[in-house]
Formats: C-alpha cells, sequence, structure tokens
C-alpha cells in the first residue's frame, strides 16, 4: 500500500485508474484507521524528503486527498471518522499553490458535507476558502448517500433483515457523530508547573495513615479536575515518572478512599492526555482489571469508572484482551462485571471516537467470549450472557456470521435468548442460522401431533414403547412346545 501511495508514476493515467481499486480493496481488509493512518505517514514523509522532487511530491499528495474522498463516499462517516485525521490533512493543503491539490481538498470536505454537517470542523479554515466551499455545496445540492463498500465480513441483509440493518447503521452513525469533540483545539496545560513547590506523588508511600495520603493525593486529582475542564494535559516527564506509585498504590492498598483518590488521578490523567498516555496506561490497566474480584474496592464510583477513563488512551482491542480471562473466570462475580463492562464499553464516546465501527469489528471475538455463558449454572450469569449477546446480535443484523453464531446456542436456551431478544429489538424477528430456524420451524408441528421434538434427534421411551405396542407380534413358530419335549428314557 505504501508503494502505491508514494509511487513516482502516480500521476500516470493507467495507475491513476488501477490503484484507487486496490487501495480500497486494501481497506476493506485492513480498515478505514489504518490505512489513514499509513496515508498521514506516508504525507509526512514526503514533506520531510530533502531529496524530493516539488512537482512529484505535489501529484503524490493530490493523489492521497483524493482517496480520502474516496473513501468518505464508499465506506460513509461511521468508518471515516472525521477524527482520524484527514480533516485537518484538508484545511492544511486547501490553499495550496497546486490546483489538484486544492481541488481534491474541496472534494473531499464536499463529500463529507454531504453526509453530516461539517461546520464545527471547519473552524480553522480562512474565510475566503469557507466561501468557496459553500459556494460549491450549494451548486452540488443535496443528494442521498448510501455505503458502498463494507469490510470483508459485512453483508448486506436481503428482504426483511434491510430494515432491521438500516436502523442500526442510523443509530450507529448518529451515536458515532455525537462523539466529535474539539479536543485537539483545547490550550495544553503543564500541571508540573501548576503543583505545589516540592510536591511528589511518591511522599504517598512514606505516610503511616490514610488522611494525609488522600489528602496529598487530592492536589493532584483537583488540579487535574479543574484543568481539564476546558483545556487539556501537554505531556511532561511528570506524567511518566508517576506510572510506578500508581501501579503500586492501585495494585496493594486496601483503604477504599486512598484506592478511589489514586485511581481518579490515573483516568484524568487517561482523559487529558489520551494518546500520550498510552504506554502508562497499557501498564496501568492489568492491575486496575486485576482487582476486580475485590468487591470491597470494585465500585463504580471507586475503580469502575476510572477503569473507563483509560479507554482515552488505550485502544478497545487492549482492553477486551485484559477482560477476556475473567469473562471466562470460576468467581461469578467478576464473570459478571466483566461481561457488563464490556458491554457498556461499546457505547463509551472515548470508543466511538478511536474505532467508530467497534461492534461491528469486534463482533465475532466478543460473541465467542460471551457464548459458553449463556449455558452456566448460575441464573442470573445466563441472564447477563444473554442480554450481551441480544444485543451484539442487534448492532450486527447485517452480518453474515449471525446465523452460525446463534445456531451455537444451546436448544435448551433458545427461548432464554428469545427473551432478551424481545427487550432489545422488541418488533425486529430474531435472525436464528439454519439449525436454530429448522427446529423453530419443527415445533409447531410437533405441537400439532402432541409429540415433542426430543434433543438430538433421539427417541423417548415412552416413544419407543408405544412403537412397541402397535408392533404386530411375530408368528409362533411350529414343533413342540417346551412341555411337549419327550424326557430322556431311565436307565
Amino acid at each position: 500500500m505504501r508503494v502505491l501511495l508514494e509511487h513516482k508514476a502516480i500521476d500516470k493515467p493507467k495507475l491513476q485508474l488501477l490503484a484507487p481499486p486496490v487501495l480500497l480493496l486494501c481497506t476493506e481488509l485492513l480498515g478505514c484507521d489504518k490505512v489513514i493512518k499509513e496515508a498521514i505517514s506516508c504525507l509526512e514523509a514526503l514533506e520531510a524528503n530533502k531529496k524530493k522532487v516539488q512537482g512529484v511530491v505535489k501529484k503524490q499528495v493530490a493523489f492521497i486527498i483524493r482517496l480520502f474522498a474516496q473513501m468518505i463516499g464508499d465506506f460513509g462517516p461511521l468508518k471515516m471518522c472525521p477524527k482520524l485525521g484527514y480533516v485537518g490533512i484538508c484545511i492544511k493543503y486547501i490553499s495550496d499553490t497546486d490546483k489538484a491539490i486544492r481541488e481534491a481538498c474541496y472534494s473531499a470536505l464536499l463529500e463529507l458535507s454531504g453526509w453530516m454537517d461539517i461546520t464545527a470542523l471547519l473552524k480553522s479554515l480562512e474565510e475566503p476558502q469557507r466561501k468557496e466551499l459553500e459556494k460549491r455545496r450549494a451548486e452540488q445540492g443535496e443528494s442521498k448517500k448510501e455505503v458502498k463498500r463494507r469490510y470483508r465480513g459485512e453483508a448486506v441483509v436481503e428482504a426483511g433483515g434491510a430494515t432491521a440493518s438500516a436502523a442500526v447503521a442510523t443509530v450507529d452513525l448518529t451515536t458515532a457523530l455525537e462523539t466529535l469533540d474539539n479536543f485537539d483545539d483545547l490550550e495544553a496545560v503543564d500541571i508540573s508547573k501548576k503543583l505545589p513547590k516540592g510536591w511528589c506523588i511518591t511522599e504517598v508511600l512514606t505516610m503511616e495513615t490514610w488522611k494525609p495520603k488522600q489528602a496529598h493525593l487530592k492536589i493532584l486529582s483537583e488540579l487535574l479536575e479543574s484543568t481539564l475542564r476546558k483545556k487539556k494535559l501537554a505531556s511532561c516527564d511528570l506524567h511518566h515518572d508517576m506510572t510506578d506509585t500508581i501501579k503500586r498504590l492501585v495494585k496493594t492498598e486496601t483503604n477504599i478512599p486512598i484506592v478511589q483518590e489514586v485511581a481518579k488521578c490515573m483516568g484524568l490523567l487517561a482523559k487529558g492526555l489520551r494518546k500520550d498516555y498510552e504506554r502508562p496506561a497499557r501498564a496501568l490497566l492489568p492491575v486496575v482489571v486485576g482487582r476486580m474480584t475485590d468487591k470491597s474496592v470494585w465500585k463504580q464510583q471507586v475503580l469502575i469508572e476510572n477503569l473507563e477513563l483509560l479507554l482515552w488512551a488505550v485502544p478497545f482491542e487492549c482492553f477486551l484482551e485484559e477482560l477476556k480471562p475473567f469473562v471466562a473466570s470460576k468467581s461469578l462475580f467478576a464473570k459478571k462485571e466483566a461481561m457488563m463492562i464490556l458491554r457498556r464499553a461499546l457505547d463509551l464516546p472515548q470508543v466511538r471516537l478511536d474505532c467508530p465501527d467497534v461492534s461491528q469489528r469486534f463482533f465475532n471475538t466478543l460473541a465467542k467470549t460471551v457464548l459458553p455463558n449463556v449455558d452456566d449454572t448460575d441464573n442470573n450469569m445466563r441472564q447477563e450472557a444473554h442480554k450481551f449477546l441480544a444485543d451484539l446480535v442487534k448492532r450486527n443484523c447485517s452480518s453474515p456470521d449471525v446465523g452460525s453464531i446463534l445456531d451455537k446456542v444451546p436448544p435448551h436456551r433458545r427461548s432464554a435468548f428469545e427473551e432478551e431478544w424481545k427487550k432489545v429489538a422488541k418488533d425486529l424477528p430474531c435472525p436464528w442460522g439454519f439449525a436454530a430456524a429448522a427446529e423453530q420451524e419443527e415445533k409447531p408441528k410437533a405441537s400439532a401431533t402432541g409429540r415433542r421434538p426430543s434433543p438430538r434427534g433421539k427417541v423417548r421411551d415412552s416413544d419407543a414403547s408405544s412403537a412397541a405396542q402397535s408392533r404386530p407380534a411375530s408368528p409362533r413358530r411350529e414343533g413342540p412346545s417346551r412341555g411337549d419335549v419327550p424326557s430322556p428314557p431311565a436307565r
């Protein structure tokens, strides 16, 4: 993919014709976020190249931005989320001296404006370019937009399922667009300069009573909270230096107010630094999740909400891998909490910003993780698993994997799934797979004949006995009876 983007003959008609379909196929396999990241990295490399030929570079830049426009038109803004960074690239190059680059930028922004209102995203756009964009938008008029391409594994549901798929897509698009924020435009603040002189988090480890510890940590948490109301945090060495102390306190501290305060500092650092805090967040995540079995500290306002704030810095994939073992844990409490956190995380703004199609991309992984619990011995566990699975299926009605996944629900648990499905999906029909659908069709036939279908095709004892009674008796063998057999002669 990088070779195509940087190809020196990218302006040739043949390559202009053949390269975009190849790159769009790569997008179907890899996802929009990875392709955009690679394209932006390619642009940065082109600009940094000291031996660059100006004319060739201009053509390569124009080609990459035109690719953005095609990806928006084919995949829609649900997958081509504006927060991926391509809007800033278009705004940067829209005033370039090269006409091809300017036209590519206008086409990308016009394509995006056809899907959604982008006024808030164009605050930094200069007035002449803003007027030109509005003029072109008025000339273009309004047209109905539809997604033309999908990731591999997604499909359009025919007939009855089409309405459900459209409804889910509309909800997901609305949710994804609501998560847009202005984090990049906020002023960055270095909190190390605002802390009291001599303040150091390691002092907590030497304090003996809990009240001084709480007061010391509160200085940091209150400063972070007040700063993040209108600003963001600037990355500095202090944030990384605090990681070991925070990790130690979260892991070993038993006093609830102390755990709450240090977890709050951790969550606010992740929210204020986002991807700049990814490395410390990855180190802290398993430690926080590891305390899930401790009911005294595993509470919403102590650890749970601060664990969710780590998702501002950590990708959902990493979060899911850490929680998988707890979904299969022997502890019923940890198992149920892990499923509830994963289900709630799908709708968190921090997850939707980083991965707008999280429900679709991780559908198979999440479903396979939850499926064993639908046949758990505990009733509450089964109910939570059915609720999670029904929610996942509703979000992925258009996926061809829905039927095969629902076929794995044990037959004696399908009625429980149907109950949860009715609560989640209301009037939508349940998209059973072939095996489950055949069983559902067999039920009315069996009730009409007064005979229940036996599980796994086995014949019940009552059926065998009735069949034996209706079978005609075998004919009696000819010859002398047992009593007619002569006795041996006496000696």
